[in-house]
């Protein structure tokens, strides 16, 4: 053998590392980005989807448009980032029911809020929102939400009196048929 050194055939590509390989940080960085969104979307989502809803946004709108809310809390009124708020949709046709339960928080106090909501022939309508503060004192929003919106549920008095029910006019004696006899056997 020669002491010159062999040169590598020109016709023959050089090996080369992959993409991956040659960016291991990049590679890295995108595959800690799709586990976080995935974890999100498993994990995260179920806790944050309230704050997105459209009857939660709906219940917010209504205390921050109350004369009384404005007073006791101050403007602006908004929902701070923690604790997340809570709640349940249940919709079935043109019937359901909601609940959401949230902090407000103003430039003067915070309270904690309720709001129950009702879905009658494909309406939704308020049946209860309300705020505690930390206090206990509490502010029902209830009535002027319903007036303001229109509500045209039947109000429950439970002292009314019942409507006279009138029996049937029926004869007394109802005679039956005779029942056919059991073969012998």
């Amino acid at each position: 053998m020669s002491t010159v050194q062999q040169r590598e055939n020109p016709a023959t590509p050089a090996a080369s590392k992959s993409w991956i390989a040659r960016h291991k940080f990049l590679t890295f960085l995108g595959l800690l980005l799709i586990v976080i969104l995935v974890g999100f979307y498993f994990l995260g989502w179920p806790l944050v989807k309230w704050r997105f809803h459209a009857l939660f946004i709906s219940s917010l709108n209504e205390i921050q448009r109350n004369p009384e809310a404005k007073e006791r809390l101050g403007e602006p009124i908004s929902v701070p980032m923690l604790p997340l708020p809570s709640g349940r949709v249940y919709s079935d046709g043109d019937r359901g029911d909601a609940r959401f339960d949230f902090l407000v928080v103003g430039s003067k106090d915070k309270a904690q809020a309720v709001s129950i909501m009702r879905k009658v022939n494909g309406q939704w309508g308020f049946v209860q929102l309300e705020m505690e503060f930390p206090d206990k004192r509490r502010i029902d929003l209830t009535q002027s939400v319903q007036q303001h919106i229109g509500d045209d549920t039947p109000k429950f008095d439970p002292n009314a009196k019942q409507p006279e029910v009138k029996a049937p006019d029926l004869p007394v004696d109802i005679k039956l048929p005779d029942l056919p006899e059991m073969p012998k056997k």
